[in-house]
């Protein structure tokens, strides 16, 4: 699941709101779906900060400014809900929580036999034109996320029913579901919609169902996700690219050290430093090079690399941790809307659409059910980095020549001893390392320092 209690869904609180200020709480039931009916798929358009949110300025920058003030956040607007899901201000898709999980909504209205305002839990998809299948898949599978992390917050069983008024109510359904069973006024939302694409609240309840049970998005089980934990190590990541090219163009690194850069950053971030590092051996010929990019530039995936520019017209950095770091932070633009964790140094990172391809496969834009990626048309880009990613996890990690089990410090100190030359043949005392020294030995060594 995308959201849980340590990452949850963003937060604009409207306090300002009519219905914020005078709702109360309930004990919740379910999750009712709305959309807006009316073409803005822009979140900025309902949601906006408080005008003395002291973290105002930072909303702003993800949201967008609603510049006609006629945002849901006032006194004057009669309607309130729990979130909103809609385009923030870089393209991406996302949910807003804008009151408390716990706060009566005034979203569905009432019927004759009472209302669903009281313990369902409420959000507005915000509609485009009805006709773009990928901002509906995007949203979708947003609301879906959404959802998911709610019920299970709440303990919900998202195909089972709850009591209200008497009546027995599925805990996940929509406004004109509410509707249909008198317990919410005459909307059609969202079923004007989602049938347009194949979809209903029946297939949302199931999606929900499996997100929750730990199955992934439907068509997506055999995808590559860029999050995680590496499975290749720094070391077999290095010997598989040296059997392809023994003298890689790193003027300032080893490829092994590198390799540990990868694995380092990836961590810091949450990307798998393996997808990375396999990305730039594919977008550099295992560091030949020989495009647009020069070695000279430590930018290891062509980033700002543009069709059609000139050799050396592209980002360029002062070391290779930084190019490695800002690929990491460039992969994490686009498999994830969570925050960085490192200051921004992708001068390219604000330019992408957040969490549009969390899988390798989806990094072709022409391979992305959103049409975006890093590469552009680029069919078949993913995939082929897929395919390269596993020969290396088949490659046999070589390790790095240390008995098994020997502490880091000590490694540690043995690379200081053979950088300031004192250790001049590390490869036999790797192999000794487990072994007894004599006195002539350590002598000899105390000798040269």
């Amino acid at each position: 699941m995308k959201y849980s209690k340590s990452n949850p869904p963003m937060t604009c609180m409207m306090t300002q709101s009519t219905c914020y200020k005078g709702t109360k709480k309930m004990t919740v039931k379910g999750v009712l779906w709305h959309s807006t009916g009316a073409n803005n798929p822009t979140l900025k358009r309902y949601v906006q900060p408080d005008d003395g949110a002291p973290d105002r300025a930072e909303l702003l920058s993800k949201l967008g400014t609603n510049a006609n003030k006629n945002d849901w956040n006032h006194i004057d607007t009669q309607a309130g809900l729990n979130a909103w899901i809609g385009k923030l201000a870089d393209g991406s898709v996302a949910a807003v929580q804008t009151m408390p999980w716990d706060f009566r909504p005034w979203g569905c209205g009432s019927g004759s036999k009472g209302s669903c305002n009281s313990g369902w839990i409420q959000f507005e998809i915000c509609e485009d034109a009805l006709t773009d299948a990928d901002y509906f898949a995007a949203v979708y599978q947003e609301a879906c996320e959404l959802t998911a992390y709610l019920c299970t917050l709440y303990g919900i069983d998202p195909k089972g029913t709850a009591d209200c008024s008497g009546v027995t109510v599925p805990t996940i359904l929509c406004h004109a579901d509410s509707h249909k069973l008198k317990l919410g006024s005459n909307h059609a939302d969202v079923t004007h919609w989602f049938p347009k694409f194949g979809k209903s609240m029946e297939t949302a309840r199931d999606d929900v169902a499996a997100l929750m049970s730990g199955s992934t998005a439907p068509g997506t089980e055999d995808k590559t996700a860029i999050m995680g934990k590496a499975q290749a190590t720094a070391s077999q990541m290095a010997a598989f690219c040296l059997s392809k090219n023994a003298s890689p163009q790193l003027p300032s690194c080893t490829v092994e050290e590198l390799a540990r850069m990868f694995i380092e950053e990836g961590e810091a971030e949450g990307v798998r430093g393996d997808v990375a590092f396999t990305q730039s051996l594919h977008e550099t010929g295992y560091f030949k090079y020989g495009g647009i990019v020069t070695p000279e530039m430590n930018n290891f995936a062509g980033i700002g690399a543009l069709n059609g520019n000139a050799t050396g017209q592209a980002a360029s950095f002062p070391d290779p941790r930084t190019g490695v770091r800002a690929q990491i932070q460039h992969l994490k633009a686009y498999a994830s809307t969570e925050a960085l964790v490192n200051a921004c140094v992708d001068p390219r990172f604000s330019l992408v659409a957040r969490g549009v391809a969390p899988y390798v496969e989806w990094l072709g834009a022409a391979d992305n059910p959103q049409g975006r990626g890093w590469a552009v048309p680029g069919a078949g880009y993913g995939a082929n980095i897929v395919k390269l990613l596993g020969q290396i996890l088949a490659f046999q990690d070589p390790g790095d020549g240390y008995p098994a089990n020997t502490p880091e410090w000590q490694k540690a100190g043995f690379e200081a001893l053979v950088e300031r030359g004192i250790i001049n043949s590390p490869d036999v005392w790797k192999a000794k390392f487990d072994q007894p020294i004599k006195v002539g030995e350590i002598l000899a060594i105390i000798g040269r320092m």
